[in-house]
């Protein structure tokens, strides 16, 4: 899906939204995003990352990202072949940044995963539709996460008591599934994370493009 519909004409930060997407419009979603994370850092005096685990990679634009911030070693995990043969391009003569294909789910049990102090999915955990493989996801994440850690989660996180299903194509195939804040503190708390914090944006209300919302959760195990 990813790799025909997204990807079929090269990998770019702007064809991680959407396959038509600006490069301008893209821009503006993701400064928006990093601005957010950056005030929430200052505010609660967060620092000291050096070991990243991104999931969905897409481009690598988390991964320049936080290695600008002081990250010595990133992994990466990525479902479309297409991006990770471009990732695996970028980062060639990088012996600091690993590339794994897959879902996030399958590449926790084939591949034997060190530890993190920061797993960030920005823009991606939505597309894990299924309830229960993203709750497996989470646990995996707490469990490779070292003290003190931090998850960052870059979605939707509505005030709404339910989970929604969007982007349903075919009238079968769901695309992304919103889930209410008190889902994502609910099944974070069951797991041990504590400071859960969410930072709402609303940026992309006000660019005469559609771009996704991709609010902030932080949390630490």
């Amino acid at each position: 899906y990813w790799d025909s519909v997204f990807y079929a004409e090269g990998v770019s930060d702007a064809k991680t939204i959407s396959s038509k997407k600006g490069e301008f419009s893209a821009k503006h979603h993701y400064a928006s995003v990093e601005m957010h994370l950056l005030r929430h850092f200052v505010n609660h005096k967060i620092d000291g990352f050096t070991h990243l685990l991104d999931i969905g990679s897409g481009a690598g634009h988390w991964i320049d990202f936080y290695r600008s911030l002081g990250v010595e070693k990133a992994a990466g995990i990525e479902v479309s072949e297409n991006c990770v043969m471009h990732l695996n391009q970028k980062y060639a003569d990088d012996e600091n940044v690993t590339i794994y294909l897959g879902a996030t789910r399958d590449v926790f049990e084939k591949e034997s995963l060190p530890t993190f102090n920061l797993i960030s999915g920005i823009g991606v955990l939505f597309h894990i539709v299924d309830d229960l493989e993203l709750k497996d996801c989470l646990q995996k994440f707490y469990e490779h996460l070292e003290p003190g850690g931090y998850l960052i989660v870059g979605g939707n996180f509505g005030h709404w008591p339910m989970n929604i299903n969007t982007q349903v194509k075919f009238g079968k195939i769901v695309n992304k599934r919103l889930r209410s804040r008190y889902w994502w503190k609910r099944n974070l708390k069951k797991l041990g994370f504590r400071n859960i914090r969410i930072q709402y944006n609303s940026a992309y209300a006000f660019i005469n493009d559609r771009t996704p919302e991709n609010s902030i959760l932080v949390c630490q195990k």
